[in-house]
């Protein structure tokens, strides 16, 4: 529980690839507004990585 714990941000970019790809090859079958919510879905997870795992990339 503690490596999930310290290491969930990880996870979320796995899981973004994995929608990726499901999107990817459903996009035929899905409406453009389910695409989007996928896609904001993997938004989220990439941002999250952005924030706690490639942490200082930003310069003021």
């Amino acid at each position: 529980m503690k490596f999930l714990r310290n290491n969930w941000f990880d996870l979320g970019a796995v899981l973004a690839v994995i929608v990726l790809v499901y999107v990817f090859f459903s996009h035929h079958v899905a409406t453009d507004y389910q695409i989007l919510m996928w896609l904001s879905l993997v938004s989220l997870f990439l941002h999250q990585l952005e924030e706690y795992r490639i942490v200082g990339l930003f310069r003021g």
